[in-house]
């Protein structure tokens, strides 16, 4: 389930769940963006800030009770238009949070305002990409990031609901 709008306890369970320990951020700086690896309260400090920001759409992510991750959209990074990015917590990861928590995003999009949705990633980050292409998003082999030459983007033409 998407949290828009979440409690400080469930701010602390993102920290305690994701973002605490070494093993976590090894996990979550595994594909950085322009070599870029933040600690964890660096992380959560810019978590916190880009839940505020007018530009940014920000979702924290429950399952089973439990803060598991969190899912953004916007222009977090300026060229990076309507893109998304979800990240899922170490313990929780290969247990299918992040394909339902982009399918809710996709079948609520009308509600949040989304009509492109965009997924920029590093072309090593396999399980990312088995999400957006499962997902329905195409490869632009156009696309070039000036900023980190790993990047690719997917595109979702049209973002049609799917069934979670």
């Amino acid at each position: 389930m998407l949290i828009e709008r979440p409690t400080s306890e469930q701010w602390r369970q993102l920290r305690d769940n994701c973002l605490q320990t070494e093993e976590d951020m090894a996990h979550l700086n595994a594909f950085p963006y322009n070599c870029g690896r933040p600690t964890g309260d660096e992380l959560f400090d810019a978590l916190r800030h880009m839940s505020a920001s007018p530009g940014c759409k920000f979702w924290l992510i429950e399952e089973k009770g439990e803060i598991v991750g969190f899912i953004n959209f916007g222009s977090i990074i300026p060229w990076q238009h309507n893109a998304f990015g979800v990240v899922i917590g170490k313990r929780f990861a290969r247990k299918g949070y992040a394909r339902k928590a982009l399918q809710e995003l996709i079948n609520r999009k009308s509600e949040f305002g989304i009509t492109e949705l965009n997924g920029y990633c590093n072309r090593r980050n396999t399980a990312i990409i088995k999400l957006m292409e499962f997902s329905g998003f195409k490869l632009d082999s156009s696309f070039i990031d000036r900023q980190d030459s790993e990047a690719i983007k997917y595109y979702c033409q049209g973002v049609y609901a799917l069934n979670v």
